[in-house]
């Protein structure tokens, strides 16, 4: 996913200046909180989004929803965001500001794809050999995908390891379709 240059721009101010006074932790629970409202409210991505609500009341929507719950840090600069009439690009904006904050604390991503859920000590497993091999923290997102049939989709930054039951299969299928011991007739 490409990310817009101002999202970029926003996010790199937000963490210098959370980095400065010490708040990166908290402004990016913040940033999830935000997120996760973006997600499940409608009603406040319309918000966002119109350009025919003035900007006063976008920054008291917020304050009103998000004072108690945020840091002052965080509401001060989404309504930063607000004035600069940039509020459309706050999604991207704090999904680059989590991104940024997992590179300033030297923590790499990786995403699991298995057919049931996970239990603890199967996570732990795999959190342990990723830290191994990388010698970095590791933040594990969990994905369900019956499709896979058994097995694991292991994804660290651009690389991939295919180790389920349908890819397996899938190769296999490529493998017999280029037989070259079957003779055409």
């Amino acid at each position: 996913m490409k990310i817009p240059r101002v999202a970029s721009r926003y996010a790199k101010a937000l963490v210098g200046l959370a980095a400065e006074r010490k708040e990166l932790d908290a402004v990016k629970q913040d940033a999830e909180l935000l997120l996760s409202a973006l997600k499940e409210s409608r009603e406040l991505r319309v918000l966002f989004a119109s350009p025919v609500v003035k900007a006063d009341i976008k920054e008291s929507v917020v304050k009103e929803a998000f004072g108690k719950s945020v840091q002052e840090i965080t509401l001060k600069f989404i309504s930063l965001v607000i004035q600069h009439r940039r509020e459309h690009s706050i999604k991207e904006i704090l999904e680059r500001y989590i991104a940024l904050y997992l590179v300033e604390k030297d923590v790499i991503t990786a995403s699991i794809t298995t057919p049931i859920a996970m239990d603890d000590s199967l996570r732990t497993e795999f959190k342990n050999m990723i830290q191994g091999i990388s010698k970095k923290e590791v933040e594990v997102e969990e994905n369900v995908n019956p499709d896979i049939i058994g097995g694991y989709v292991l994804r660290v930054g651009d690389h991939e390891l295919d180790a389920s039951l349908a890819g397996k299969l899938k190769r296999l299928q490529t493998e017999f379709k280029d037989n070259p011991y079957v003779a055409e007739i």
